[in-house]
């Protein structure tokens, strides 16, 4: 039967990531490694784990932001290699555009369309309504409108990069958890051991993992990809490759999972966004109807004026 310092062995070599494995004590039996179904990218020398991580996620500010696969592998350096052909020079630039992540993968790399176009259907009205609109509101209607709207556009952002940018709740995979030595914060902070425990197999040879009866009748159930024990209401998503606590969908138009760790920031752009509109929109339609004078809306304007004068003159 291998032991657990075997099987840290067995993944490091796997991963050839350049992270030592930490053996943790939380861990008192063997654990079975299955071999991996994807070859993770070779990196020499110690690495941050952002920067090798297993799944598909992109990071931002030196790992301190992530979020999902945007569904193409379109980088910087991809792009001066196609386009400069068979040149040494475009090459070497684009070996050195490769380390650099800020300059490899932008922001702009990491959008997805549905993401995309999210941010356009909200920039864009948003735009005309402050530095058009705005002014005419401010002055000839009252204050309060444009602020309501001010307002609603930055709870708008506010929560959609929230729910872009932060960890849905991920649950690392089997050997991000055995590199890290990570299995005993997880087991205090979920309460069970998520790499399992490992039993003998039926012809003497293997080994297999076992789910305690007791975690089995509660819902919980074991990821074949992570090769965890994954809790009730959690799932694998097959866009980010990776296994996240309460996971409720994954929306193109964030580029994330929705999970526990994002789930509020999710409701509340879906929240904000709708009140942005029913704001934006109605608003910047009647400016431009009425108060840029379109569809007769000057002379509307000129006739109350003129009835309010002789009223008030009577």
């Amino acid at each position: 039967m291998k032991s657990l310092a075997d099987e840290c062995d067995a993944a490091n070599a796997q991963l050839k990531r350049g992270i030592s494995c930490v053996i943790s004590t939380a861990v008192a039996k063997p654990i079975a490694v299955a071999p991996a179904t994807l070859a993770p990218p070779t990196v020499s020398g110690r690495a941050r784990l952002y920067k090798v991580w297993p799944a598909g996620n992109r990071f931002f500010c030196g790992g301190y932001c992530m979020t999902g696969h945007p569904g193409h592998e379109c980088s910087t350096s991809g792009c001066i290699r196609e386009a400069c052909g068979g040149s040494k020079l475009c090459h070497r630039m684009a070996d050195i555009t490769e380390g650099c992540d800020s300059i490899n993968q932008p922001v702009c790399t990491s959008l997805g369309p549905a993401n995309l176009f999210a941010w356009v259907c909200i920039l864009v009205p948003c735009s005309l309504y402050f530095s058009l609109a705005l002014p005419y509101y401010w002055s000839e209607v009252h204050p309060l409108l444009p602020m309501v709207a001010l307002f609603f556009f930055l709870m708008t952002v506010g929560c959609l990069l929230g729910a872009c940018l932060a960890d849905p709740g991920i649950i690392p995979r089997r050997e991000v958890i055995l590199a890290t030595g990570a299995a005993e914060r997880l087991e205090q902070e979920l309460g069970y051991n998520v790499l399992g425990e490992a039993v003998q197999g039926y012809d003497g040879e293997g080994e297999r993992i076992l789910i305690p009866p007791e975690l089995k009748s509660q819902g919980y159930r074991w990821c074949t990809t992570c090769r965890i024990i994954r809790p009730p209401r959690a799932s694998h998503c097959s866009d980010c490759d990776n296994c996240v606590l309460r996971f409720d969908h994954h929306c193109p138009f964030v580029n994330n999972c929705v999970g526990q760790r994002n789930y509020l920031f999710f409701f509340g752009f879906t929240s904000s966004v709708c009140l942005l509109s029913m704001v934006v929109i109605p608003s910047l339609l009647w400016y431009l109807l009425v108060g840029t004078g379109l569809g007769g809306g000057t002379k509307m304007k000129n006739e109350s004026k003129f009835h309010a004068t002789k009223i008030y003159n009577n």
